[in-house]
Protein backbone atom coordinates (compact mmCIF):
# COMPACT_ATOMS: atom_id res chain seq x y z
CA UNK A 1 0.00 0.00 0.00
CA UNK A 2 1.38 3.36 -1.02
CA UNK A 3 0.81 6.40 1.19
CA UNK A 4 -1.34 9.13 -0.28
CA UNK A 5 0.70 12.20 -1.22
CA UNK A 6 -1.69 15.14 -1.23
CA UNK A 7 -1.50 17.97 -3.69
CA UNK A 8 -0.42 21.33 -2.35
CA UNK A 9 -3.09 23.25 -0.50
CA UNK A 10 -5.05 25.06 -3.24
CA UNK A 11 -4.79 28.52 -1.74
CA UNK A 12 -6.18 30.12 -4.89
CA UNK A 13 -9.49 28.24 -4.43
CA UNK A 14 -9.95 29.18 -0.78
CA UNK A 15 -12.19 32.16 -0.19
CA UNK A 16 -10.43 33.80 2.74
CA UNK A 17 -12.86 36.68 3.28
CA UNK A 18 -15.59 34.59 4.95
CA UNK A 19 -12.95 33.10 7.26
CA UNK A 20 -11.71 36.44 8.64
CA UNK A 21 -14.48 36.74 11.25
CA UNK A 22 -13.88 33.14 12.35
CA UNK A 23 -10.14 33.82 12.69
CA UNK A 24 -10.97 36.77 14.93
CA UNK A 25 -13.20 34.58 17.14
CA UNK A 26 -10.53 31.92 17.38
CA UNK A 27 -7.86 34.48 18.22
CA UNK A 28 -10.00 36.01 21.00
CA UNK A 29 -10.94 32.62 22.45
CA UNK A 30 -7.39 31.31 22.44
CA UNK A 31 -6.03 34.55 23.90
CA UNK A 32 -8.61 34.42 26.69
CA UNK A 33 -7.81 30.76 27.40
CA UNK A 34 -4.08 31.56 27.42
CA UNK A 35 -4.72 34.36 29.91
CA UNK A 36 -6.72 32.06 32.17
CA UNK A 37 -3.95 29.45 32.05
CA UNK A 38 -1.41 32.09 33.01
CA UNK A 39 -3.50 32.67 36.16
CA UNK A 40 -3.02 29.07 37.27
CA UNK A 41 -0.12 28.34 39.60
CA UNK A 42 0.53 25.12 37.66
CA UNK A 43 -1.29 24.81 34.28
CA UNK A 44 -0.11 21.20 33.95
CA UNK A 45 -2.56 20.27 36.72
CA UNK A 46 -5.47 21.50 34.58
CA UNK A 47 -4.19 19.70 31.50
CA UNK A 48 -3.66 16.51 33.50
CA UNK A 49 -7.21 16.73 34.84
CA UNK A 50 -8.60 17.26 31.33
CA UNK A 51 -6.61 14.30 30.00
CA UNK A 52 -7.92 12.15 32.84
CA UNK A 53 -11.48 13.31 32.13
CA UNK A 54 -11.05 12.36 28.46
CA UNK A 55 -9.73 8.94 29.52
CA UNK A 56 -12.77 8.43 31.77
CA UNK A 57 -15.22 9.42 29.03
CA UNK A 58 -13.54 7.26 26.38
CA UNK A 59 -13.29 4.29 28.73
CA UNK A 60 -16.98 4.64 29.63
CA UNK A 61 -17.85 4.07 25.98
CA UNK A 62 -16.03 0.75 26.26
CA UNK A 63 -17.97 -0.24 29.39
CA UNK A 64 -15.57 0.89 32.10
CA UNK A 65 -17.50 1.90 35.20
CA UNK A 66 -15.46 4.40 37.17
CA UNK A 67 -15.85 8.14 37.50
CA UNK A 68 -13.34 10.97 37.40
CA UNK A 69 -13.85 11.25 41.15
CA UNK A 70 -12.97 7.55 41.58
CA UNK A 71 -9.74 8.01 39.62
CA UNK A 72 -8.74 11.16 41.52
CA UNK A 73 -9.45 9.51 44.88
CA UNK A 74 -7.37 6.50 43.84
CA UNK A 75 -4.48 8.74 42.82
CA UNK A 76 -4.75 10.52 46.17
CA UNK A 77 -4.17 7.19 47.91
CA UNK A 78 -7.72 6.01 48.62
CA UNK A 79 -8.03 2.31 47.83
CA UNK A 80 -11.14 1.63 45.71
CA UNK A 81 -13.65 -0.88 47.03
CA UNK A 82 -13.93 -4.03 44.99
CA UNK A 83 -11.53 -5.61 42.56
CA UNK A 84 -13.66 -4.66 39.55
CA UNK A 85 -13.49 -0.96 40.50
CA UNK A 86 -9.71 -1.20 40.89
CA UNK A 87 -9.44 -2.77 37.43
CA UNK A 88 -11.67 -0.08 35.90
CA UNK A 89 -9.54 2.65 37.42
CA UNK A 90 -6.36 0.96 36.20
CA UNK A 91 -7.86 0.75 32.70
CA UNK A 92 -8.57 4.51 32.78
CA UNK A 93 -5.02 5.21 33.96
CA UNK A 94 -3.70 3.04 31.11
CA UNK A 95 -5.83 5.00 28.64
CA UNK A 96 -4.49 8.29 30.02
CA UNK A 97 -0.94 6.99 29.71
CA UNK A 98 -1.65 6.07 26.08
CA UNK A 99 -3.02 9.57 25.43
CA UNK A 100 0.11 11.15 26.86
CA UNK A 101 2.27 8.79 24.82
CA UNK A 102 0.38 9.74 21.65
CA UNK A 103 0.84 13.42 22.50
CA UNK A 104 4.57 12.83 22.75
CA UNK A 105 4.57 11.01 19.41
CA UNK A 106 2.90 13.98 17.72
CA UNK A 107 5.96 16.04 18.57
CA UNK A 108 8.15 13.77 16.44
CA UNK A 109 5.74 12.48 13.77
CA UNK A 110 3.44 14.28 11.39
CA UNK A 111 -0.29 13.85 11.88
CA UNK A 112 -1.75 11.69 9.11
CA UNK A 113 -4.70 13.31 7.31
CA UNK A 114 -4.73 11.17 4.16
CA UNK A 115 -8.44 10.31 4.09
CA UNK A 116 -9.53 13.84 4.86
CA UNK A 117 -7.20 15.31 2.24
CA UNK A 118 -8.51 12.95 -0.44
CA UNK A 119 -12.09 13.98 0.32
CA UNK A 120 -11.26 17.67 0.38
CA UNK A 121 -9.60 17.52 -3.03
CA UNK A 122 -12.67 15.87 -4.56
CA UNK A 123 -15.37 18.35 -3.47
CA UNK A 124 -15.72 21.93 -4.68
CA UNK A 125 -15.49 24.42 -1.79
CA UNK A 126 -14.65 21.65 0.68
CA UNK A 127 -11.50 23.39 1.90
CA UNK A 128 -13.47 26.43 3.03
CA UNK A 129 -16.02 24.24 4.80
CA UNK A 130 -13.30 22.28 6.54
CA UNK A 131 -11.33 25.37 7.56
CA UNK A 132 -14.50 27.03 8.89
CA UNK A 133 -15.41 23.86 10.82
CA UNK A 134 -11.91 23.64 12.27
CA UNK A 135 -11.91 27.30 13.34
CA UNK A 136 -15.33 26.92 14.99
CA UNK A 137 -14.11 23.80 16.80
CA UNK A 138 -11.03 25.65 18.05
CA UNK A 139 -13.20 28.50 19.30
CA UNK A 140 -15.58 26.20 21.18
CA UNK A 141 -12.77 24.11 22.64
CA UNK A 142 -10.90 27.19 23.87
CA UNK A 143 -14.08 28.64 25.44
CA UNK A 144 -14.90 25.36 27.17
CA UNK A 145 -11.38 24.87 28.45
CA UNK A 146 -11.21 28.48 29.68
CA UNK A 147 -14.45 27.93 31.63
CA UNK A 148 -13.03 24.77 33.21
CA UNK A 149 -9.80 26.54 34.10
CA UNK A 150 -11.73 29.44 35.63
CA UNK A 151 -13.73 27.01 37.79
CA UNK A 152 -10.50 25.35 38.91
CA UNK A 153 -9.04 28.73 39.83
CA UNK A 154 -12.14 29.45 41.95
CA UNK A 155 -11.79 26.09 43.73
CA UNK A 156 -8.10 26.78 44.25
CA UNK A 157 -8.85 30.22 45.71
CA UNK A 158 -11.44 28.75 48.07
CA UNK A 159 -9.03 26.00 49.10
CA UNK A 160 -6.28 28.56 49.71
CA UNK A 161 -8.51 30.52 52.09
CA UNK A 162 -9.61 27.35 53.91
CA UNK A 163 -6.04 26.07 54.29
CA UNK A 164 -4.76 29.40 55.59
CA UNK A 165 -7.66 29.71 58.03
CA UNK A 166 -7.21 26.12 59.21
CA UNK A 167 -3.42 26.02 59.50
CA UNK A 168 -2.72 29.66 60.33
CA UNK A 169 0.68 28.93 58.78
CA UNK A 170 2.84 31.23 56.68
CA UNK A 171 3.86 28.16 54.66
CA UNK A 172 0.34 27.12 53.62
CA UNK A 173 0.18 29.04 50.34
CA UNK A 174 3.71 28.11 49.17
CA UNK A 175 2.79 24.45 49.73
CA UNK A 176 -0.38 24.88 47.67
CA UNK A 177 1.51 26.74 44.94
CA UNK A 178 4.14 24.03 44.64
CA UNK A 179 5.24 24.06 40.98
CA UNK A 180 6.89 20.66 41.11
CA UNK A 181 3.89 18.36 41.48
CA UNK A 182 6.06 15.25 41.11
CA UNK A 183 7.95 16.28 44.25
CA UNK A 184 4.68 16.31 46.19
CA UNK A 185 3.75 12.91 44.77
CA UNK A 186 7.12 11.40 45.67
CA UNK A 187 6.87 12.81 49.20
CA UNK A 188 3.41 11.23 49.55
CA UNK A 189 4.77 7.86 48.36
CA UNK A 190 7.66 8.01 50.85
CA UNK A 191 5.25 8.49 53.71
CA UNK A 192 5.86 10.47 56.89
CA UNK A 193 9.46 11.25 57.71
CA UNK A 194 10.85 9.77 60.88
Amino acid sequence: MQPFIPHKLPLDTIASEPLIALLGKVNRSLAYYDGVLKGLPNPELLLSLMTTQEAVLSSTIEGTQASLSDVLKSEAGEIPTGEARQLYIQEILNYRKALKSAEGELKTRPFNLNRLLRALQAEEGAWNKWIAFFLEALTEQAKGDAEKATRIIRVYDDLTIRVIETTRSQFAVPILDQKNFSTLQSLRKQGPST
